[in-house]
């Protein structure tokens, strides 16, 4: 049967959820880090659409798309008639999979409907991530005993639901957590006036080359901005360097910084900023200063320290000495580590190979991933690391005997446990004991309840991991610390950065912690279903047998957009750690760098070129195209495979039809939505996803002819109109994209499409046929003429100024408009102003239209931005008319009159040609009045010639 995701899709409701609300997806995001997301709505509407069939009747489809629209409205809108509706469609169950299931937002909306939903994942990551999300929660565990611990039957009070067990066993847990942490690290983190600091901010130091003395990079003084309304001056700080000791101090003051920052831009020095010297004044290039940091020379120095305040938020001041002792004394304590396993050392010995977002570890003397932080950051990881690994020996009832691992305290004797020993926080709080130590019970859980507890107390690290390397920086005008995914790459490294304490504020334990709580809360007041089954495995080797899906429904890597093992190591090494106990399987891989397995990681790793990376685009390819061939078998002939796919460059989605053809599958539907708000990691400059639909392709295809599958698609595409409007899609851009369903499904029809020379045509011919059959269908005209009356390039202006106006389109637009018309780049030259990474109808201005260029048979377009220049002067437009000889030309006084409409008198130029097509006639005088000069001159010249003639001849006047 054909499903519906082949002839409609929600897109404007999908469209509408996806920035915020429900449909977004934020507070699933928040479960757990990880770098691409489907938004729920989108997700939730590509399962229930994948699965819900086509009928043929008008009345009946028009019932399925209502029932649709409506289930967008929320959560789980509809959820019981879209139960019901799949169980009259497939009364033995439905079945999904996701093999790039990633965090599993799509196995997770699956689950809620009741469908069998299957997610695997290459990185063990990322499975632990989906089965947090869409397999734990769907699960009863109101069975399991009470947790031994103190003050656990009174937390439990507040969950008198029994669906409510994980919720109230996870929120006791991680308070558990941060309570012991905040208790172990105290001496390490000391109170200064009876608070503990929210955060401290620390700088990179270098010797510099001239004097030898060590200066830290500093590249903002600002701590925070002025706010004149509330009286707050503001807080900024200045370095003091000692030239007779050789130190320097750093001193906070209110107002703006007084001097500059010791990195500084330097004029003609290319990329990065020099560094200069506080001491003697020597400017270090940056090529200079990154060779002393890859040389192993630079170190740490704490500067300023940041309090919570009730009234400005953060206040900010020096450290005082015993705060600066504390951080020294952390070093000490760090050496100190008991490794969590044999071959398990407490600081991460895992090596860093390669880049990370194109930039080299080596550059930053980064061999391991233990030399991401400070020591006293790495403490603190290691300390929260073996809190949540302990924490399973209780939770299993083997806590009494377990041997305790700990660290030197500052005084280099007494050990401190790393999460098993204190018994009171730092305020003198009791703190809930461990294994009954004060009640005397012994009870335990399940051993797969105990590993479920301690999977959500590791992602509660995971997520804290994003403030705990050098490559933290202080946002100053959020007054919170970034996380190292903000600019996309995982980047460890920085100058100037932010640690966050153990207590209280933005990117802290207990910060994050409650986020992680609020997830699993909303998680619990949804409705039930079945529990989604969450592996790690290849989706180029699936286990599933032939047919055996309803659907195969997935959001695939697209190409170097990301490198998610990569990316998620610095997560994989510290999960080693703490589930060395309740997941000892979790730390085996074939990695001899001890990282995850990249074999077969279906990426373009971003420097391949130079790092020798295996992860090519071929490779890519190869990857890709065995995982859509494994869909193919094991989704059932009648099912889909759906993709959703964001790429915006053609040449990769030239590549992606190549790897659907080759695995046996016709593209059947493809339906755009603005999908892409808000992060950069998994936006990487797109905005709008594609939903495909594909199918398995019938055996024994015949061979077709050009002319008669380029007449289907037209057929095709003309049906099809209506129906995309009816899904929200009005905008012509929308409409070519959605174009490329029919396109290919029609000559996926045939095992090869062949031109009258019986050559075979490929799949680049259909994707541009089918982008300039929806302008032709839709008869769109430009005053009374169709747009293919114009020549090419006032084509592609006509059309590019429909779509985007004067406003600013993605770097790949230029190129899939070209393709549109046929045209090359040099065909477009002066049309388009680059900004940036993006692309801008270009002003008369910018398009450069030289006078001597001004001649009959000029583009349109061009004799436009000529008209455009000559601004509002009736004779020197009617110049310019009358040099193209185009005064009467009527195409022109369209295109003239269409971009008037489309960028309006607001705009400089189309302000100027509202003017000209107001004053047509006047300056049709004035145009007729220089072509009569033009004749008299012409005249007068022919005469003169006729006469020098004569003259020349000897013949008499």
């Amino acid at each position: 049967m054909t499903r519906m995701i082949e002839r409609w899709f929600p897109c404007a409701e999908v469209t509408a959820n996806s920035k915020k609300g429900w449909g977004s997806g934020n507070t699933e995001k928040a479960l757990f880090t990880w770098f691409a997301a489907r938004p729920l709505a989108q997700a939730k509407a590509a399962v229930i659409c994948s699965l819900l069939p086509w009928p043929n009747d008008v009345t009946e489809q028009e019932r399925l798309c209502d029932l649709v629209r409506d289930s967008m409205t929320g959560y789980d809108a509809m959820h019981d008639e879209l139960v019901d509706e799949l169980a009259e469609h497939y009364p033995d169950g439905a079945s999904i999979l996701d093999p790039f299931s990633g965090r599993a937002m799509i196995p997770l909306e699956a689950a809620r409907l009741g469908v069998k939903a299957y997610g695997i994942d290459y990185s063990p990551v990322a499975t632990l991530a989906g089965k947090l999300l869409a397999d734990y929660p769907l699960r009863d565990w109101s069975n399991e005993p009470p947790l031994p611990f103190d003050g656990y039957p009174e937390h439990a009070m507040r969950y008198p639901e029994p669906h409510l067990r994980l919720l109230c066993d996870v929120d006791f847990l991680v308070k558990w957590i941060g309570d012991r942490h905040e208790a172990e690290m105290d001496e390490f983190y000391p109170k200064v006036n009876g608070k503990r600091p929210w955060a401290y901010l620390w700088a990179v130091t270098i010797p510099c080359n001239e004097c030898g003395r060590k200066f830290p990079l500093t590249a903002d003084l600002q701590l925070r901005k002025p706010n004149p309304k509330k009286g707050d001056p503001g807080q900024s700080y200045e370095l003091i360097a000692n030239v007779a000791t050789g130190s320097i101090e750093a001193v906070v003051h209110d107002g703006k910084p007084r001097v500059p920052a010791t990195l500084v831009k330097q004029a003609g020095s290319g990329k990065g900023r020099g560094a200069v010297c506080p001491f003697c004044g020597y400017v270090h290039s940056h090529a200079e200063h990154s060779r002393v940091r890859e040389g192993g020379q630079a170190g740490d120095v704490m500067l300023v320290v940041a309090d919570l305040d009730p009234e400005v938020g953060k206040r900010y001041r020096e450290p005082t000495a015993p705060e600066r002792q504390a951080a020294d004394a952390a070093a000490v304590a760090l050496a100190g580590c008991e490794p969590f396993a044999p071959d398990l050392p407490a600081v991460p010995d895992e090596r860093t190979l390669g880049y990370s977002g194109g930039r080299p570890y080596s550059r930053y003397h980064y061999e391991t991933f233990g030399d991401f932080c400070n020591p006293r950051q790495t403490l603190a990881l290691v300390s929260l690391a073996a809190a949540t690994d302990g924490l399973f020996r209780v939770l299993a009832g083997g806590a009494t005997s377990a041997p305790e691992r700990g660290f030197l305290s500052p005084d280099g004797n007494r050990p401190l446990a790393c999460g098993l020993s204190a018994s009171r926080s730092a305020d003198g709080r009791a703190v809930p004991t461990l294994g009954g130590e004060q009640s005397g019970s012994t009870g335990a859980v399940s051993a797969e309840y105990g590993r479920v507890l301690v999977g959500y107390c590791a992602s509660v690290m995971v997520r804290a991991q994003n403030r705990r390397t050098r490559g933290c920086r202080m946002e100053i005008a959020e007054q919170k610390a970034s996380h190292i995914f903000a600019t996309g790459a995982l980047v460890p490294f920085g100058n100037d950065y932010v640690e966050v304490g153990c207590s209280e504020g933005p990117g802290t334990w207990r910060s994050v912690a409650t986020l992680t709580v609020n997830c699993l809360r909303k998680q619990s007041s949804r409705v039930g279903g079945i529990a989604g089954g969450i592996e790690r495995g290849s989706a180029t080797s699936l286990t599933f047998v032939t047919a055996a899906l309803t659907a195969v429904v997935t959001d695939p890597p697209y190409d170097a957009m990301i490198e998610y093992s990569d990316s998620s190591d610095f997560f994989y090494v510290w999960l080693k750690r703490a589930l060395a106990t309740s997941r000892p399987e979790f730390r085996i891989t074939a990695n001899p760098a001890g990282t995850q397995e990249k074999f077969d990681e279906a990426v373009v790793e971003m420097t391949h070129a130079r790092s020798g990376d295996h992860r090519t685009p071929e490779h890519y390819d190869r990857c890709i195209t065995a995982a859509f061939g494994e869909a193919c078998r094991v989704v059932e002939h009648s099912g889909v495979v759906t993709v959703m796919f964001g790429h915006d460059d053609p040449e990769v989605w030239l590549r992606l039809l190549a790897a659907i053809h080759a695995a046996g599958l016709i593209l059947t539907g493809s339906w755009p939505a603005r999908t892409e708000y808000g992060t950069q990691m998994g936006k990487a400059n797109i905005e709008t996803t594609l939903t495909l639909a594909c199918r398995p392709a019938e055996p024994d295809r015949p061979e077709g002819r050009l002319a008669d599958v380029e007449a289907e698609i037209r057929r095709e595409i003309t049906a099809r109109l209506p129906l995309w409007e009816g899904a929200g899609l009005v905008a012509l851009r929308d409409q070519r994209m959605a174009a490329y369903g029919p396109a290919m499904e029609a000559a996926g029809r045939y095992s090869a499409v062949l031109d009258h020379r019986g050559r075979p045509v490929g799949a680049d011919h259909f994707l541009t046929l089918a982008r300039r059959l929806v302008g032709e269908i839709a008869d769109l005209r430009i005053g009374s003429f169709p747009l293919e009356a114009f020549d090419k390039r006032t084509q592609f202006a006509l059309s590019w100024t429909r779509q985007y106006q004067r406003n600013a389109a993605a770097g790949s637009e230029p190129r899939w408009e070209r393709l549109t018309h046929d045209m090359e780049e040099s065909d477009t030259r002066g049309l388009l102003h680059k900004v940036k990474s993006t692309y801008k109808f270009a002003t008369a201005a910018q398009s450069d239209i030289a006078k001597e260029e001004l001649a009959p048979g000029l583009a349109a377009i061009d004799t436009a931005f000529a008209v455009a220049a000559a601004g509002k002067s009736v004779s020197a437009v009617a110049e310019v008319l009358a040099a193209t000889d185009s005064a009467s030309d009527e195409l022109l006084w369209a295109v003239m009159a269409q971009l008037a409409a489309d960028l309006g008198d607001t705009d400089s130029d189309g302000d100027v040609w509202t003017w000209v097509t107001r004053n047509r006639t006047a300056i049709l005088t004035g145009t007729a009045v220089i072509a009569e000069d033009e004749r008299k001159a012409e005249r007068r010249q022919r005469d003169e010639g006729e006469q020098l003639t004569l003259h020349a001849g000897g013949e008499p006047l």
